[in-house]
């Protein structure tokens, strides 16, 4: 079942998580690291690659596709927070911790919003138990930088009042979340193309919020 594969691997993924911040916890000093235990945390980052690999090969039920990407690119945040550190222990840069840092806040809270939609699935016949998603707007969120940013509340509000309500738009939502993870990796590494995204997401938000309903 899937629901049995993919709690063994959040149950592994969380405890690579929970030891991570247990360095953070013990190490972390108004002057930087005392000791950066680099060998712990690189094995940290391959065990999680090699979590999001079998995860991304995973084909989930319908009823599991909206939330299965959001569990990826939540575990991809912490894998990249883990890097980051690895980054500062090299080269002592504290930009590499504000990374980290941001990139952990949005694991926790995309762990957390697709946590809550896998127990409103009910188990017996597999729908889901309330009709809006809480799951963040992937995109949305790589660009504005917050899950909680204003732009990102506006167009996931107008996802589960407005696409969420048409059956058109609910293909849609499941289309947009079974390939964005993997949008988001490319605008993460094209500084441009994340730029003309963010102009056309500007634009977008103009229009809906003329319409003072979102």
């Amino acid at each position: 079942m899937y629901e049995t594969k993919i709690q063994i691997k959040i149950q592994a993924a969380q405890k690579i998580i929970d030891d991570f911040l247990e360095i953070l916890r013990l190490n972390d000093t108004s002057d930087g690291f005392k000791i950066c235990q680099e060998k712990e945390l690189v094995i940290y980052y391959k065990k999680m690659s090699t979590i999001i690999k079998f995860m991304e090969r995973i084909d989930p039920p319908w009823e599991f596709r909206i939330v299965h990407p959001g569990i990826i690119l939540a575990l991809t945040n912490y894998r990249s927070a883990i890097m980051e550190l690895i980054n500062y222990c090299n080269d002592k840069n504290k930009k590499h911790l504000e990374f980290m840092l941001n990139l952990i806040e949005q694991g926790y809270h995309l762990m957390e919003e697709n946590e809550e939609h896998i127990l409103k699935i009910n188990p017996k016949d597999g729908k889901i138990r309330e009709a809006k998603f809480k799951n963040s707007c992937f995109i949305a969120t790589a660009i504005y930088g917050d899950v909680n940013a204003l732009e990102v509340v506006t167009l996931r509000n107008f996802r589960n009042d407005y696409l969420l309500e048409r059956r058109w738009g609910k293909i849609f939502v499941d289309i947009y979340y079974k390939f964005s993870p993997f949008m988001v990796k490319y605008l993460e590494k094209n500084s441009n193309l994340s730029n003309y995204t963010k102009k056309i997401l500007n634009n977008f938000l103009k229009y809906i919020n003329r319409q003072n309903k979102y």
